[in-house]
């Protein structure tokens, strides 16, 4: 991607960015990162691996939020499992044991109950 913005913008087709390969680098890690949690079965077993050492994910949160994303309904004694490893009060989510389909913040990261977008900043900034 970045040769071929890079030729494009010396050919004359567009401006040169200032911070191409930068915004290339997001743009792809962007993608990747998108693949990894949706469908990380199309990625190289490798990268998987890699990805999931160093988030430090636990298995059951990934599952739990990559069946909700895919629109799979979650089985209740999944989340069960996780609000008790989590050492968190467990969420009677589905009355009657029926998969729920959306689960509150405070059961999908403890540490941070009340904003996905401030837990999903935080975990960045933890990346480096």
């Amino acid at each position: 991607l970045d040769l071929l913005a890079r030729s494009g913008a010396y050919r004359g087709y567009y401006p040169s960015l200032t911070h191409g390969d930068t915004l290339t680098f997001s743009v792809v890690s962007a993608i990747v990162m998108t693949a990894w949690h949706l469908e990380p079965e199309s990625l190289p077993s490798s990268y998987h691996a890699w990805i999931r050492h160093k988030g430090n994910l636990d298995f059951h949160q990934l599952k739990i939020t990559r069946d909700l994303a895919n629109n799979v309904p979650v089985v209740p004694g999944e989340v069960e499992q996780w609000c008790r490893k989590s050492n968190i009060p467990v969420w009677n989510h589905a009355p009657g044991g029926v998969p729920a389909t959306r689960l509150p913040c405070s059961v999908l990261h403890p540490m941070e109950p009340h904003s996905c977008t401030m837990h999903a900043i935080k975990r960045w900034v933890l990346g480096f």
